[in-house]
C-alpha cells in the first residue's frame, strides 16, 4: 500500500463519523411530525377496513343479503376514507429504502477502511517502530552516539593512513 492511498484513507476515516451521521439521518421531508401523524391515522384507517372486511367475510354464509350488502357498503366507506386520506405510501417507502441503502453503503465503506487501517498500523509498527518501543531514552540516545563514534574512529584511521 502506498503512502498517498494510506493518507487518503486516513482523511476519510477522520470524517467517517460525520459522513455516517449525514447519510443515516432521515431527512425531515421523509419523516417528521406530520408524516408520523399521517402514518398513525392511515394505520388506524387500514385496521378499521381490515376488521370490517373480516366481519363481512364471516357473514358469507348468512342468508340475510341486506346485512351482507350493508357490511360491504361499510367496508367500502372505510376504503373511501383510506383513499381520502391519501394513504398510498409506496413513494415514501422507496425514498426511505434509498436512504437506508445510502446509510449502509457509507457505514460499510468506513468499516472496510477501518479494517484496512489495522493492517497498515501493523505494517508500520513492524517496519519502523517495534525496535524502538521498549527502549529507554538513554538507549535511544546511545545508539546514534555509538554510530557517530564509530564513524569518527574510521575517519581517524583513514587520516592516519594518509599521513603515513
Amino acid at each position: 500500500r502506498d503512502l498517498a492511498s494510506s493518507l487518503g484513507n486516513y482523511e476519510k476515516l477522520i470524517n467517517c463519523s460525520a459522513a455516517i451521521q449525514e447519510a443515516c439521518t432521515t431527512p425531515n421531508k421523509s419523516y417528521n411530525a406530520t408524516t408520523a401523524a399521517k402514518i398513525t391515522l392511515c394505520t388506524a384507517a387500514m385496521e378499521d377496513y381490515r376488521i370490517e372486511v373480516a366481519k363481512c367475510i364471516d357473514l358469507k354464509d348468512s342468508k340475510d343479503a341486506t346485512t351482507q350488502c350493508a357490511c360491504w357498503a361499510k367496508a367500502k366507506a372505510e376504503m373511501d376514507n383510506i383513499k381520502k386520506l391519501k394513504c398510498a405510501t409506496k413513494d415514501d417507502q422507496k425514498e426511505v429504502t434509498q436512504n437506508k441503502k445510502a446509510c449502509i453503503k457509507v457505514f460499510g465503506d468506513c468499516k472496510k477502511m477501518e479494517d484496512e487501517s489495522v493492517e497498515l498500523v501493523y505494517t508500520c509498527m513492524n517496519d519502523h517502530s517495534m525496535a524502538l518501543i521498549n527502549q529507554t531514552a538513554e538507549s535511544l540516545h546511545s545508539g546514534p552516539m555509538k554510530d557517530t563514534a564509530k564513524s569518527l574512529s574510521e575517519a581517524e584511521e583513514k587520516a592516519k593512513q594518509i599521513i603515513s
